[in-house]
Order: C-alpha cells, then structure tokens, then sequence
C-alpha cells in the first residue's frame, strides 16, 4: 500500500488530511482527522474513507480501529428481469465529496455530497444525497459525531423477501471470529444486549429502538490496545435488526447492523457516539 499526500487543512485544535491510498490494483482517498488535546499532541480519532462512505472513530488516542459506520444509505434493489424473479442486488456505499470544512465554536463540519447507485451501472436506482457530518471535540472519554442528510432519486426496491434490508440510513460494520478474535463483543437495541451468533440474525425477532450499538473492548486480535464502542442514537424509534456472516478471518467484517426505514425516507439525523467501554 502507498499513500499520496493530497491536501491538509488546519482549524482551531483539528487538522484534517486528505490522502490517495493505492492498494494493489485499486485506489481510493481517505479523510483522516487529528485533534490537538493538548500542545504537541494531536492524536488521530476519525477516517472517513470517500470512496466507500464508512467512517471510523476513536475516542482517545490509546484504541484501536473496531466498528465502522457507514453513513450513506444501503437499498436492495429489484432484479433487472422482473419475468424470472431475479434475487436483486445488495446497493451500499458510493462516492463521498467533502466540500469547504469549518468550524462551528469548537466543532468541525464537513458538508458532504454523494451518490448510491450499483457500481456496474446496471441498476435503475440512483440516491444522491447531501449533508453534513459534525465532530464535537473529544469530552469525558468519548467522541461525539452528527450526521445530517437528505436524499433525492427514484428506487426500484426488492420488496419480497428484503422487508429488514430494504432501506437503511445507517449501517455499522464489524468483526466477531470467534471468542478470541473480535472487534465487537455483543450488541445492544436500548436496555437490551444481544450476544453475536454465527450466520444467524444478530437481533431477532427486531427490536424496536433509539439506540444501537455495538460494545468493543479487547481481545487476543487487538493484544494491547482496546476497540471502542460505537453507539448509534437516532431522532425517532425504528426497528433494529443485524446479520453475521460465518467467519474465521480477524480481517473480514462479518457484523452488520442497521437501522430499518420506510424506502421513501428522504432526510434523518442520528448521532454516534464512540467511547470507552459500554
């Protein structure tokens, strides 16, 4: 892998870093975020990677990277032979543009734009969205972030079969090998914990809910350090739902869980919340 230095921005105690990363055959830009705790010492607890949408936080400097967030929305899409009933396919994640960073007080803001759409150019959805993701200053052992967006486009849905996965505003993203290997170590839906199975429904039946999350900690895969907890709170109660892929791979994500929306949602708000333990 090789990393192209692009452009640095300075604001107040924050400094963001726009890097080319070429990996292999691909290549693809990240935001990192570094913040001035103190003279001297600034710390990185943010990576948005544009190409993708998924965004990781730390809320200290002493963590190691666990749960993603991927802040652009995900849809099933229908198939594109409708006479013999294809399966659909799964849309999730597109370009991210950050436009003109600023601060607000002590905060940063970064105005986002984006597209969802299948990267093959095959399907006949298409979600552009704008908005703007927010990043108080790290307080009391956690970091706080707001998303803000809205959306406008047509999408042919896979309705049959895809009710829990239709359309999700916000997805998290996650590890659990096994007991020795994970960046996340059970979940929750408000009040209530929830154990990862392996290629079952992580939250079954749904629960309906404000909050979600996924609790972090340490395991043998991250030896020393300690993945955060990364909490999701969201403006109005909605179904909670999750999946996990069978894995023994410590560097494959095989934990999903997300939020479930009417398809016809157009603009939402949650915050996240990453801290130290849960």
């Amino acid at each position: 892998m090789s990393r192209e230095l692009l452009d640095r921005i300075d604001l107040g105690r924050w400094g963001i870093v726009r890097w080319l990363v070429r990996e292999e055959d691909e290549q693809h830009q990240e935001l990192e975020g570094y913040y001035a705790v103190r003279q001297g010492h600034a710390p990185q607890l943010f990576v948005l990677r544009l190409s993708s949408g998924y965004l990781r936080l730390l809320s200290h400097a002493d963590m190691a990277w666990g749960t993603s967030v991927m802040i652009l929305p995900a849809f099933w899409e229908r198939g594109v032979n409708r006479r013999r009933r294809a399966p659909g396919s799964y849309v999730h994640g597109g370009k991210l543009r950050v436009e003109a960073p600023s601060l607000d007080r002590e905060s940063l803001v970064l105005p986002l734009t984006g597209e969802v759409q299948d990267p093959n150019g095959r399907g006949r959805s298409r979600l552009c969205v704008a908005g703007r993701l927010v990043l108080e200053p790290p307080q009391d052992g956690q970091l706080v972030a707001w998303v803000e967006m809205a959306a406008k486009g047509a999408l042919d849905l896979q309705r049959e079969g895809r009710e829990r996965e239709l359309f999700k505003p916000v997805f998290l993203s996650s590890m659990y090998s096994g007991p020795q290997h994970w960046d996340c170590r059970q979940a929750f839906v408000d009040d209530a914990t929830y154990p990862v199975p392996a290629g079952q429904w992580l939250v079954e039946p749904p629960a309906l809910g404000r909050s979600f999350g996924l609790c972090g900690g340490r395991s043998h895969w991250q030896r020393a350090k300690v993945c955060p907890s990364v909490e999701v709170v969201l403006e109005e109660p909605a179904w909670i739902t999750g999946w996990v892929t069978p894995s023994a791979n410590p560097n494959h994500d095989n934990v999903g869980m997300w939020a479930v929306a009417p398809p016809n949602l157009r603009t939402w708000r949650y915050s996240i919340i990453a801290r130290h333990g849960l």
